[in-house]
C-alpha cells in the first residue's frame, strides 16, 4: 500500500472535518493504519447502527448450521406459534426467513428519511409500541412477498427474535458464544426492546464494538457463517425480473447497506482516496 495517499487521506479527515471517526486497515492480516479523530480511542467502542443487521443475518447462518433452523425458506409465522398475529392472509403466511434477511418481506412498513425523523416513518411506531415483535407481524402486506425490496427496520428485529425463540438465547448471548468469541471481538454492548430483545439492527437498537477487532474479524469471516448456506441460498437467488437479487439493504451476510441512501454522506476522500488505494494494493 502507499502510504504517501494513507497520509494524504488521513490529512483531508483532519483538516476538512470529515465526520469520520476512525480509519482501522488491516491487510494480510498486519495492521496497516489505526487512527482516531475526536475523543475515540484504540480501545473506544463504536455503534455499528446498520451494520449490525450483518451480524444478525450471520447468525442466522450459523442457527441454521448448527440446525436451530431448518432454511431459509421456513415460515415466518412458524417461529412464533403462541402468538395471534394480525392481517394473516395467504401472502402472509408464504412470507419466509429469506424474505426477512433479503427486506422483500412485502409487510407494510415507511420509511421517509434516513434519520427516522420524518412523520410517518414506520420505526418509530415500533420503539413507541410495548411489544416491537408483535406490532412488526402484526403489520399488513402490501403484495405478495419477494416481488420487491423495501426498507424494514421490523424484519431485522424479527431476525434477532427468530434467533432467541430458535436456540434459547438472545442474539448477543448466541453471538458472543459462537461469533463474537471465535473471531477475538471482546468488548461489545448490544441494546434491546422492552422485552430484553436484541435489536436486529434496525434504529435506536444496534451493536457496539471496537473498530479493530471488527477489522481483524473481516479478514477471517467465520466458517460457520460461510458454509451455512445463507450466502450461497439468497445472495444467488434471482430477482422477479430474472437478474440476480442484490437488495441494496439486504440482511444477508455480505450484501451491501443502504449503499442508495449512504452514496450523499460519502465524503471526497472515501470516493477519490479510496479508489486510488485500490490501484495500488
Amino acid at each position: 500500500m502507499d502510504s504517501e495517499l494513507l497520509t494524504e487521506m488521513w490529512t483531508y479527515i483532519e483538516e476538512n472535518g470529515v465526520r469520520v471517526d476512525s480509519v482501522t486497515i488491516v491487510r494480510h492480516g498486519y495492521l496497516v493504519l489505526d487512527a482516531y479523530t475526536h475523543s475515540y480511542k484504540k480501545n473506544s467502542t463504536h455503534d455499528l447502527y446498520s451494520c449490525t443487521k450483518s451480524v444478525t443475518s450471520a447468525l442466522v447462518g450459523i442457527a441454521i448450521d448448527q440446525e436451530y433452523i431448518q432454511s431459509v425458506d421456513q415460515p415466518v409465522l412458524s417461529f412464533f406459534p403462541e402468538r395471534t398475529v394480525a392481517n394473516v392472509d395467504a401472502r402472509k403466511e408464504a412470507m419466509k426467513l429469506e424474505h426477512l434477511l433479503t427486506m422483500t418481506d412485502s409487510l407494510d412498513w415507511v420509511r421517509k428519511d434516513i434519520r427516522f425523523t420524518s412523520s410517518g416513518d414506520t420505526t418509530p411506531e415500533m420503539r413507541q409500541s410495548s411489544d416491537w415483535v408483535q406490532f412488526t407481524l402484526d403489520r399488513r402486506m402490501v403484495e405478495e412477498p419477494g416481488n420487491r425490496w423495501n426498507y424494514n427496520g421490523g424484519a431485522s428485529h424479527l431476525l434477532s427474535a427468530i434467533i432467541q425463540e430458535t436456540t434459547g438465547m438472545t442474539a448477543f448471548e448466541f453471538a458472543e458464544e459462537h461469533l463474537f468469541g471465535p473471531l477475538g471481538i471482546s468488548k461489545t454492548l448490544w441494546s434491546s426492546d422492552p422485552q430484553g430483545r436484541n435489536g436486529g439492527g434496525g434504529a435506536a437498537t444496534w451493536c457496539t464494538v471496537v473498530s479493530t477487532d471488527v477489522a481483524f474479524a473481516s479478514t477471517q469471516r467465520h466458517p460457520a457463517a460461510r458454509a451455512s448456506g445463507v450466502d450461497a441460498a439468497i445472495g444467488q437467488r434471482q430477482a422477479p425480473d430474472g437478474r440476480a437479487s442484490q437488495q441494496p439493504h439486504g440482511q444477508c451476510f455480505g450484501l451491501g447497506d443502504e449503499q442508495a441512501d449512504l452514496a450523499d454522506h460519502h465524503s471526497p476522500v472515501h470516493r477519490v482516496t479510496s479508489q486510488k488505494l485500490r490501484r495500488e494494493i
